[in-house]
């Protein structure tokens, strides 16, 4: 699973259809620290050539009948004001 959404960047670089994958999630039941890169398109994400890379946190759920901590963190995502309009890929 990705994410893809056209970005504006703080430099005026414009990503279309930039490519944002999750590269881990780490932690426990009380906080976890997803790692994210954004990448040009899909065709860049296999290595380090990512424009930028950023750390978000959150609370997982551990119920039985929860999802992967991968699933979450990329709902998580989706709910804040940043990931607006993005697409699953």
């Amino acid at each position: 699973m990705a994410l893809q959404k056209n970005i504006v960047f703080t430099n005026g670089l414009v990503c279309d259809n930039a490519y944002i994958k999750i590269l881990s999630v780490g932690g426990g039941k009380e906080n976890a620290v997803i790692e994210l890169a954004v990448f040009k398109d899909k065709s860049y994400s296999d290595n380090n050539n990512f424009i930028e890379k950023e750390y978000f946190n959150f609370v997982p759920s551990v119920a039985e009948n929860a999802p992967n901590f991968i699933k979450q963190a990329y709902e998580y995502l989706k709910s804040l004001p940043e990931f607006v309009g993005v697409v699953d890929i």
